[in-house]
C-alpha cells in the first residue's frame, strides 16, 4: 500500500533526525489509516501510545490537528465496545514509542485482525442475538430507523425499540453505529450498503 510505504519512509527519516514530534505525528497518521481499514484494536493501541508520548515529551496536539485526531478515535469507539477500547488503550499507553513505530512497520492488510480479536472487540459470537435480533441488527446496518425497522418487520415501533435496546445490552455497546459495525463484522450486512 502506497500510504504505508510513505509512512515507513517518513518514520525512518524522522528517526534519523531524532525528531519526536514527527515520529509521533506519523504514528498518529498511520493509526488513522488502521482505523479506516477496520483495525480498531491496533489503531487504539497506536493512538494511546502517541497520546502517552506526547504528554511525556511535552508535545501538545495542535488545535488545527484536533479533528484529525478525534475522527479516528470516534471510528475506533464505533468499532469497539467500551471494554475492548479501554483494554487496547491501556495496552497502547504501556508501549514505548519504538514499539509503536515497530508496529507501524508491519504492513496493513485489510481486516488483518484475527477473528478472535474482532470478536473480543465488537461483541461475541453471532448467536449471542436471537434470530429476530439479528434481523433487527441487519436492518440497522442498512441504516433503517426504528420506525422503518418496525414497518419492515410488521411490528410496533415500541417492539422495534425493545429489540434495539436488547441488542445494545447484549453486545455491550451504546450506539446504532456499533451495532452496524458488529453486523458487518459478523457477515450480517455491510453497514454501507442498502439492499
Amino acid at each position: 500500500m502506497e500510504a504505508h510505504s510513505l509512512y515507513a519512509e517518513g518514520l525512518a527519516a524522522a528517526k534519523e533526525l531524532g525528531d519526536a514530534y514527527y515520529r509521533i505525528s506519523l504514528v498518529e497518521a498511520f493509526a488513522a489509516l488502521a482505523a479506516a481499514e477496520g483495525q480498531f484494536v491496533r489503531a487504539a493501541r497506536l493512538l494511546a501510545a502517541t497520546d502517552a508520548h506526547r504528554k511525556a515529551e511535552g508535545i501538545p496536539l495542535a488545535f488545527a490537528h484536533r479533528s484529525d485526531y478525534d475522527r479516528p478515535v470516534a471510528t475506533i469507539r464505533a468499532g469497539l465496545n467500551e471494554e475492548a477500547f479501554e483494554a487496547a488503550w491501556a495496552e497502547g499507553r504501556a508501549m514505548t514509542l519504538e514499539e509503536a513505530i515497530e508496529d507501524v512497520q508491519v504492513p496493513i492488510e485489510p481486516q488483518q485482525e484475527t477473528e478472535e480479536v474482532k470478536a473480543r472487540a465488537i461483541g461475541s459470537r453471532v448467536d449471542i442475538l436471537t434470530p429476530r435480533e439479528r434481523e433487527v441488527a441487519t436492518l440497522i446496518a442498512q441504516g433503517l430507523t426504528n420506525l422503518q425497522v418496525a414497518s419492515q418487520l410488521q411490528v410496533t415501533e415500541r417492539t422495534a425499540e425493545t429489540h434495539v435496546r436488547n441488542i445494545l445490552n447484549k453486545l455491550k455497546v451504546n450506539s446504532r453505529m456499533q451495532i452496524a459495525v458488529w453486523a458487518f463484522a459478523h457477515g450480517l450486512q455491510s453497514p454501507f450498503l442498502k439492499q
